[in-house]
């Protein structure tokens, strides 16, 4: 298996994708892969390591049965030759008493008090169920990254994760493929991605039990530069966001290839799972448009 950030076109070997039923995060892994890449072993130091930090329970790393740390993960059925997994968003944020800053949900006469937003109730994060899912992610993508077994599926690998975990700081960082750059080049500049946003409208809401004080503006995804720069953002401490490696990305121009992309401001697992979800119906949406849109112009004359 050839990385996209040294390679531009690889055979898929996984994708995101996003249900907005669950709401969940799809994960789908080519079932050849599946089959010849190694367990990954509950006691091995990477495991172990993740158990330690964040008080964690059991775990199976074997991609051909179940996968994750305490059934965060659900087996689905296997879709044209990919075996599936789901990752089911829950309620997150737990109601317990009344909130201690405003009792009424008010900051001002204007304004909704954030600590409550705006319900009077004080709320509290279940970090540990958190910390559970975004750990098997993680724990997921490195097994995918990491392993070096080519595949012979006809599609691309359109984009490729990873991800880190630590006090304050769950970042994000990744390559959008040559395939992926070149149909986000199609769409005019200042596009904006309203399946993307919706997922993360629809996994903010879910995670922290509702939406506010936020607005669904506060959630974008849109192209801002002909040939393909994507900025995805959602509420944060100050604003949790994902955007291209400027280097990267000039290159990629020069190049017609691949960028990179990094994250800032993604300082809780719950924002980590929001713009993952937004990832995982970036690749729904492009999946079935990006070939049309990336052909060779010779070749479309050929057809017509």
């Amino acid at each position: 298996m050839q990385h996209l950030t040294t390679y531009l076109n690889v055979s898929r070997w996984y994708s995101l994708g996003w249900d907005t039923r669950g709401p969940a995060l799809i994960l789908r892994i080519q079932s050849e892969f599946a089959r010849r890449v190694k367990k990954i072993p509950d006691d091995s130091h990477f495991v172990l390591g993740l158990k330690e930090h964040f008080g964690l329970g059991g775990f199976s790393g074997d991609l051909r049965g179940q996968f994750g740390f305490e059934g965060v993960f659900t087996r689905e059925d296997p879709d044209n030759g990919f075996i599936c997994f789901k990752v089911p968003f829950p309620v997150l944020n737990k109601e317990g008493g009344r909130c201690k800053y405003c009792g009424d949900g008010t900051d001002t006469e204007v304004c909704d008090c954030t600590a409550c937003m705006g319900t009077g109730k004080k709320w509290s994060m279940d970090h540990h169920h958190a910390h559970a899912i975004v750990a098997s992610l993680h724990a997921f993508l490195e097994c995918m990254g990491s392993a070096s077994i080519e595949t012979h599926d006809p599609n691309p690998q359109l984009m490729e994760v990873f991800t880190s975990l630590g006090d304050g700081c769950y970042d994000l960082r990744g390559t959008f493929s040559k395939p992926l750059r070149g149909y986000l080049g199609t769409l005019s500049t200042g596009t904006r991605i309203a399946c993307v946003e919706q997922a993360m409208i629809r996994s903010y809401s879910q995670l922290f039990g509702s939406l506010r004080p936020y607005a669904s503006d506060h959630f974008r995804a849109s192209v801002d530069h002909p040939e393909g720069w994507l900025n995805i953002s959602c509420p944060g401490l100050d604003s949790s966001r994902i955007s291209p490696f400027r280097d990267s990305f000039e290159s990629s121009v020069a190049q017609a290839g691949e960028y990179a992309f990094v994250s800032d401001g993604v300082n809780t697992p719950c924002h980590q799972l929001v713009l993952l979800s937004a990832l995982g119906a970036l690749q729904d949406f492009a999946d079935p448009l990006w070939r049309e849109a990336t052909r060779n112009p010779m070749e479309r004359e050929e057809v017509m």
